[in-house]
């Protein structure tokens, strides 16, 4: 997979586990604002150089409206990230 529509998971108020791990993905501009009860999100091994300042506030979001017993993990690793 190299491309995935931003809008794609804008509506997964349920996810919980999302792994894109594996992939050729270039860019990571997914929509994730409504996934509150998202807990990890892999997407590891992938070709990703950079991500954009509005996917880091909308992370951030996420991370900061988590339960104190309930964490965030991103897994970004292996990336060609700068």
């Amino acid at each position: 997979m190299t491309n995935v529509p931003t809008s794609i998971f804008s509506r997964s108020v349920n996810l919980q586990h999302l792994d894109m791990s594996h992939n050729y993905l270039r860019t990571f501009d997914f929509d994730l604002q409504n996934c509150t009860r998202m807990n990890i999100f892999n997407i590891s091994r992938n070709n990703i150089g950079s991500v954009t300042h509005k996917r880091i506030i909308q992370l951030t979001q996420l991370a900061q409206g988590k339960p104190a017993d309930s964490n965030l993990v991103l897994d970004l690793s292996y990336n060609r990230l700068h």
